[in-house]
């Protein structure tokens, strides 16, 4: 192990396959990809790189019996099948470059054999055999030296889109086939600026430096000691580069579990099967998690919630969820079972619910209850399961027929409004038998609790949470899960109630204590405009006036709403936070600027506009603002409110914009927000309050 070897030397008379038990490519370009071009390119090519180690473990012919078009190979030609243990992204880095240099200096040889073009010493065709591929004098097969075993889902998508084997068969695309894809483009670009700098001379010596200067400590694991050595090996070895994720070891953990049952708990034949099934459920998993390639999902934020769905929660435990998965329902001594004492302990710096959470201590001696594979099969059963609603709560409209145009609507409100910790609940709701129309019950309740308690700034922001993740995991096993979701609604209407006070002359009517929104914006410079919820009030509102208008046209696209630009829509002060213009200088003359301030951020005045308004037009008086700009040329520069939005449009019913327009545009919204949100106000009193018209300050 102590000497070092270039890819050169590793790539020799061998080949490379990464294991079930390893995730996929994780690099990412602008991090590790990137890092790693840098170093390249700053080596000088009479120097040697560290680059890491290489762990390597020799298989037997048990254990390459899926290896067909490799056989040949092996049998005819003394290759030696390994997988690699540790030092694989660094591995396939190198592979991906390799082939972005092939295929860049391909194509500035077109027309040419590859057998004629060369990378310094070696031409193309001797540097894709050893590297790449190499053909069968047939014809018929090719055998690759690098690639995934069979099962993993990277394995036709490396073959397909890397290696550009049309033969190869369509693969689904996850997070990891995507980070291929990004980084073999990141370094045809890259080479492409090299090219430009120092030509073909440049990508020589960069390739030079890539298999003869960039080595590697080789350590090699031999078949007798494999099991144990990779399994045990791998949490420790594989961490470099990139942090493994709690998803990824416990993959490799499941897998090393299947081997520690004695053949009379799991035969051989039963081993086999239940590794097959871990590997089933992480793809899985992964390719649920990757389907977004602009914007995959967390691993580690879906196996807590899964960890949520599938164990008594507690907060201690919830916080430390990697370590309970590992360490306690998935550890070795699970398997190979033994004595051991175990005391938990209350962590007294931990906050929690007291009259939720139920720890115990423990300091007894006890035999661990061993894990039944059974036990391993329902989990990742269930893993895979989860992994499709979990994909659905944050992606609904993708759910085609499995869930209805109701529920689709309401979990897009959730995931505008921020669902908070709510998304294991909402996953257990999709994961249960329950009619679509008590799903949407569930969502409205669960809507209208996340505004009162954590938009109107009424609960800290983990106000109930240890409760609602219990909940989660109670609906999942419930027998009976429409009573459950009843009791469920019912809670999340309780927990809330202290936001209203109740009717002194009129026992249970309840009117909302609109202190807490009032001081929360009044805290903001902007007042409403820097409201959090903002986008969705208005967002909503804007549905409201469409539901009541005669002829109904398309509704902004939140995206655009959210993601501000110049060609996209956004907020609107009517009146303007510098309000130059001669119009309004008449309109809101005699005010104090703290006076200006209220009206500016008051609710009443802001507006979803559909159309960005050009900085230089902001300013324009009302009139102006209201009808179609044009330029010289008669062109339109941008629409009226006229021609915009709902919104737009019912602003532009009004003569002009004064400060009691903008109260009386503003208690239409209060009466909006009441009726949306069941929020009743007890006094008109209040509701100006709320749009700061109470004081003299604002000057009505």
């Amino acid at each position: 192990m102590d000497e070092l070897h270039s890819l050169s030397d590793i790539f020799y008379k061998r080949l490379f396959r990464i294991p079930d038990y390893q995730r996929g490519y994780a690099w990412r370009t602008n991090e590790q990809v990137a890092a790693f071009w840098d170093d390249l390119n700053n080596l000088q090519p009479d120097r040697r790189h560290y680059t890491g180690l290489l762990s390597i473990a020799y298989l037997e012919d048990k254990d390459i019996v899926k290896w067909n078009d490799e056989q040949w190979l092996i049998s005819k030609r003394g290759f030696k099948p390994v997988h690699v243990v540790d030092g694989q992204q660094r591995l396939t880095t190198s592979i991906i470059l390799i082939q972005a240099i092939l295929d860049f200096v391909g194509q500035h040889h077109k027309g040419e054999t590859s057998e004629d073009v060369y990378i310094g010493e070696m031409s193309l065709d001797e540097v894709k055999k050893q590297y790449v591929s190499i053909t069968e004098k047939s014809g018929i097969i090719t055998s690759y030296i690098f690639g995934y075993e069979i099962d993993n889902p990277s394995y036709n998508y490396l073959k397909s889109k890397i290696f550009h084997d049309l033969t190869a068969a369509a693969t689904d695309e996850t997070y990891y086939t995507l980070n291929l894809e990004n980084a073999y483009t990141f370094f045809l670009n890259n080479l492409e600026e090299l090219y430009k700098q120092e030509g073909e001379d440049g990508i020589s010596t960069l390739f030079h430096k890539l298999t003869q200067c960039m080595v590697f400590n080789l350590f090699e694991i031999d078949s007798v000691k494999r099991d144990f050595d990779v399994f045990a090996a791998f949490e420790t070895m594989n961490n470099r580069g990139k942090k493994l994720s709690t998803l990824e070891l416990l993959k490799n953990r499941l897998i090393y579990l299947t081997t520690l049952y004695s053949d009379a708990e799991l035969n051989s034949q039963e081993k086999v099967s239940l590794r097959a099934q871990i590997n089933d459920a992480w793809k899985v998993v992964y390719e649920q998690l990757g389907k977004k390639k602009d914007s995959p999902l967390d691993d580690d934020e879906f196996l807590q919630a899964h960890w949520i769905l599938s164990f008594p929660y507690s907060r201690t435990a919830g916080i430390n969820f990697a370590n309970d998965l590992l360490d306690n329902k998935f550890s070795i001594s699970k398997v190979q079972k033994r004595k051991c004492n175990r005391t938990m302990v209350i962590d007294p710096d931990i906050v929690i619910d007291t009259e939720l959470e139920d720890e115990t201590v423990a300091d007894e001696p006890f035999e661990e209850a061993s894990l039944k594979p059974k036990e391993i099969k329902d989990y990742v059963v269930s893993l895979s399961n989860a992994a499709i609603k979990w994909y659905y709560s944050w992606f609904p409209n993708d759910s085609g027929m499995a869930l209805t145009d109701g529920e689709k609507y309401w979990l897009e409100n959730l995931n505008r409004i921020n669902i908070a910790y709510f998304r294991p609940l909402v996953t257990a709701a999709l994961i249960a038998n329950l009619l679509p129309a008590t799903r949407v019950e569930l969502f409205k309740a669960i809507e209208r609790f996340i505004f009162i308690a954590f938009r109107c700034q009424v609960a800290q922001t983990n106000y109930r949470n240890s409760e609602y993740f219990r909940y989660a995991r109670i609906l999942r096993l419930s027998s009976n899960p429409e009573e459950t979701v009843k009791e469920i609604i019912g809670t999340l209407s309780d927990r809330i109630r202290f936001a209203f006070s109740e009717d002194i002359n009129t026992p249970g009517t309840l009117y909302f204590k609109s202190s807490y929104l009032i001081n929360s914006i009044e805290r903001r410079n902007g007042h409403y405009y820097e409201w959090g919820v903002r986008h969705y009030f208005l967002y909503e509102y804007e549905r409201h006036l469409a539901s009541d208008a005669q002829h109904r046209r398309p509704l902004p696209r939140w995206e655009d709403f959210v993601k501000t630009s110049n060609s996209k829509i956004s907020i609107e002060h009517i009146l303007p936070q510098t309000p130059e213009n001669e119009y309004w200088q008449e309109h809101f003359t005699g005010l104090t600027d703290s006076q200006m301030l209220n009206l500016q951020g008051s609710l009443g005045n802001l507006m979803l506009l559909s159309q960005s308004i050009n900085s230089s037009l902001q300013n324009d008086s009302f009139p102006d603002k209201k009808t179609v700009k044009y330029g010289r040329d008669g062109s339109i520069m941008r629409q009226g409110y006229e021609n915009g939005s709902y919104s737009e449009q019912e602003v532009a019913k009004y003569a002009d914009w004064t400060p009691e327009t903008i109260k009386e545009r503003g208690l239409k919204m209060i009466a909006f927000m009441e009726e949306r949100w069941g929020l009743r106000i007890q006094t008109d009193e209040e509701r100006l309050k709320m749009l700061f018209f109470d004081t003299p300050e604002t000057g009505k």
